[in-house]
């Protein structure tokens, strides 16, 4: 009995020299795979903008409290008080001015605060933080010019009251001191609503701020 077997080659391959259709692809060249694109690393600007804007905002939000409150207290404590005819002047001059400082300070406050919620809707990289900020820096902008003349006329009531008890300080010098008081003030208030108008007007980071929740 033959107990050979017969040959598979043709059974396995169908025709000689060819591979069956159950091994689709099995002439092809070997093929490598594509390198994954990586994932842009987060941007740190929102982080430290955010931290900036809350330190401002809650402390400026203090400070406007205290403005709220300090012109009345200083004009209770000069009513109760002795003091001198310079000190009695300048207490008078406060109180004179009062309602306007305090009106200052409300202002200050909401201002404050809107900063505030700005620096924890960047932290949170929310889309409406580009709007708020907006609203924020040309509020800020325009009240630090109605903060300014208050404040400059409050000081020069209380320089020219000076001037007149005190016969050391004359009126020129403590307008000068007025006027660059009032330009300083003003520069300083509009640095960092400038800044933040051009930050956030750049391509780059309105693109980037249209991505965010």
């Amino acid at each position: 009995m033959d107990n050979s077997q017969p040959p598979v080659t043709e059974e396995l391959t169908g025709h000689a020299g060819e591979m069956p259709a159950e091994f689709p692809g099995a002439g092809a060249p070997p093929t490598t795979p594509a390198a994954l694109p990586s994932l842009a690393a987060k941007t740190t600007w929102p982080t430290v903008m955010g931290i900036i804007a809350i330190i401002f905002g809650g402390f400026g939000a203090l400070g406007s409290l205290s403005q709220i409150v300090s012109p009345f207290m200083m004009e209770m404590v000069g009513a109760n008080t002795s003091a001198q005819a310079e000190q009695e002047a300048v207490f008078e001059a406060i109180g004179n001015w009062k309602y306007y400082m305090a009106f200052v300070g409300v202002g200050s406050l909401v201002l404050s605060v809107m900063l505030f919620i700005c620096g924890l809707k960047l932290l949170k990289r929310s889309r409406s933080v580009s709007a708020l900020l907006l609203k924020w820096s040309i509020g800020k902008m325009v009240w630090s010019v109605i903060v300014i003349i208050i404040t400059f006329g409050m000081q020069s009531e209380q320089f020219a009251a000076m001037s007149e008890t005190n016969q050391g300080m004359s009126q020129a010098i403590t307008g000068v001191v007025a006027i660059l008081s009032a330009i300083f003030g003003l520069l300083f208030a509009w640095a960092f609503p400038i800044f933040t108008l051009i930050w956030m007007r750049r391509a780059t980071i309105v693109a980037e701020v249209q991505q965010w929740d």
